[in-house]
């Protein structure tokens, strides 16, 4: 139970196994050192110092310990892949092991009852591995269906129409929607599009929420980050989260693209992992005062479209593309919004770059005009061409599900 617990726990909190396995080594160690020869001295009547240590001994005691350090190693790095049995029956193979080895070494008897045991270990592991394979499966790409699309990159970067600003104050509520755009919000009735509305956060081609990012914000954002404690917009679990993803994405000196941002925590934790440069594109203006990082309006990367494709080592962009097209921040309606978004970063990418990516994940619907969530009818459309890399395991509560994808 105690080590189902441990992995339930690491999956809710995105917590890596050498991340795990940093955090509870030294409170495990501190239990055996402490805790350890008082046992020992109760049940054997006996200090540790106490026994007499031949060589055969303290050889065989070493052995244990490089076993037991050796398939620690191993239980962690498969704590949220295999279920609570597996993972229980594979922690008694040491046992199993010490037992033969330790018989062949002092050349001891071993009865049935021992041999039948490590039998039944050996038996519970490879039954219950093969059992949990579809589950394993699970946290291995493809997780979801791969498609393929043409894309015109010079023709995506430079149509103002994809972000286009919206002429009325609010956007049309659901039942004034055109019927080419109900079908391209439901993928020919293939998606649910319901009404919830939200109209309160119009800033297109106006000032951001927060339009001045401070370089001593950022920097003190990007050292929280490298700690492990930033916030965020969205609560230190997701942002620890993110920093798993990243180690897969930005490497030192890279050029990463963030798109939309309100606040700077996704460009603060992209600086935290080496990025020289960080681009910010936003629905806002928003003035950065940090030398690293700089911020562009759909509009002005229009004007520089000859010279964006294919610039960007990195992409990231956290809960954005979900909101494409849909009015919520005075964009203009469009169903294709989110694809068109998403195949402008892969245009903008170079060839092998990365994208870290989380949106909505659940059952395919479109909560007009609030966001969308993806499933395994939206989900391959919105990445059409990356290739899967990576899914983060999901979290208790708000399910927005982050994966990594490559060009």
């Amino acid at each position: 139970m105690h080590q189902f617990y441990c992995g339930r726990l690491q999956a809710s909190f995105g917590i890596s196994p050498s991340r795990l396995l940093a955090l509870v080594s030294p409170f495990k160690a501190v239990l055996l050192f402490a805790i350890g020869p008082l046992l020992d001295a109760a049940w054997f009547g006996g200090w540790i110092g106490s026994y007499n240590w031949t060589l055969n001994a303290a050889t065989l005691a070493l052995c244990t310990c490089v076993l037991a350090i050796v398939l620690n190693l191993s239980q962690y790095s498969v704590i949220n892949l295999l279920g609570a049995g597996t993972y229980q029956a594979l922690s008694q193979l040491k046992t199993a092991a010490v037992v033969v080895l330790g018989s062949l070494y002092f050349q001891g008897h071993i009865d049935l009852r021992q041999l039948a045991g490590t039998a039944l270990t050996i038996s519970a592991v490879a039954g219950l591995t093969s059992c949990e394979r579809a589950a394993i499966t699970k946290v291995l790409p493809p997780f979801f269906d791969f498609v393929s699309a043409e894309v015109d990159c010079a023709a995506l970067l430079s149509n103002a129409a994809i972000d286009a600003g919206m002429a009325r104050p609010t956007p049309p509520p659901l039942a004034e929607l055109s019927q080419r755009e109900l079908d391209g919000f439901s993928y020919g009735g293939r998606v649910q599009v319901v009404q919830q509305e939200i109209n309160n956060q119009r800033y297109h081609s106006g000032k951001a929420m927060n339009p001045k990012w401070t370089r001593e914000m950022i920097d003190d954002w990007t050292e929280q980050c490298r700690q492990g404690r930033l916030p965020g917009s969205y609560g230190v679990t997701w942002t620890t989260q993110l920093n798993e993803a990243l180690k897969m994405v930005v490497k030192e000196g890279d050029s990463v693209l963030v798109i939309g941002s309100e606040y700077p925590w996704a460009e603060a934790c992209a600086l935290s992992h080496g990025a020289a440069r960080v681009t910010t594109l936003e629905y806002g203006e928003i003035q950065s005062l940090h030398p690293k990082v700089q911020t562009l309006t759909p509009s002005r990367m229009r004007e520089r479209h000859a010279e964006m494709i294919g610039v960007f080592d990195a992409v990231v962009t956290y809960s954005s593309v979900e909101h494409s097209g849909l009015g919520r921040y005075g964009d203009e309606i469009n169903p294709w919004g989110d694809r068109q978004a998403v195949a402008r970063a892969w245009c903008m990418t170079k060839p092998g770059g990365r994208m870290a990516i989380a949106v909505p994940w659940g059952k395919d619907k479109v909560e007009y005009n609030l966001h969308r969530i993806y499933g395994e009818v939206q989900l391959p459309h919105l990445l059409a061409n990356w290739k899967q890399v990576w899914q983060a395991p999901p979290t208790k509560g708000w399910d927005n599900r982050l994966w990594v994808v490559e060009k």
